[in-house]
């Protein structure tokens, strides 16, 4: 793809790459093996979704997806079994051509969540909820309350979900 900076519009050229980075290509083989309306969850480092370097992987994926939901992650999500790189999950949906087209001609609603608290530390040790004075919560079956963002962020997508009508 190249892009033009005046009318910021992407287009699709002959031109073969030396190279590509495996996040495109990984990027568009799963757009590729979903059905159209099929959605999709993808953990893309956040440089592809900031870096000016990686504007046409956004612009590869605003051509053909719905943009559904961005939930940011904690650096620590994949420590220590992988790498410290900062990630986000982004969840898309798959539509037909005609439909992309309607939605760009349009604002429409996406979820964005941080989620701060993953439930574990750098080291991989389990953080459970604590009080005000520092003392284990439990749940009403006396089991420790792990430490995570990820059920509120789930409810609050759920929420979205219903407000906006997505139909899933």
């Amino acid at each position: 793809m190249s892009g033009d900076k005046e009318t910021e519009i992407w287009t699709k050229t002959s031109k073969i790459l030396d190279g590509q980075v495996p996040d495109i290509l990984f990027i568009e083989r799963c757009l590729q093996l979903l059905d159209n309306h099929g959605r999709m969850a993808i953990v893309l480092p956040d440089g592809d979704l900031t870096n000016q370097s990686t504007e046409y992987i956004r612009e590869f994926i605003k051509q053909k997806a719905r943009l559904l939901a961005v939930v940011s992650l904690p650096p620590e999500t994949f420590i220590p079994h992988g790498t410290g790189v900062k990630a986000s999950v982004l969840f898309l949906q798959k539509l037909p051509e005609e439909e992309l087209e309607k939605l760009k001609k349009k604002d429409y609603p996406i979820f964005m969540a941080i989620c701060e608290k993953i439930g574990y530390d750098v080291r991989g040790r389990t953080l459970y909820k604590k009080d005000e004075k520092g003392e284990l919560i439990k749940d009403e079956n006396g089991e420790k309350l792990i430490d995570s963002d990820i059920p509120e962020i789930i409810e609050g997508f759920d929420d979205f979900k219903r407000k906006y009508d997505f139909g899933f």
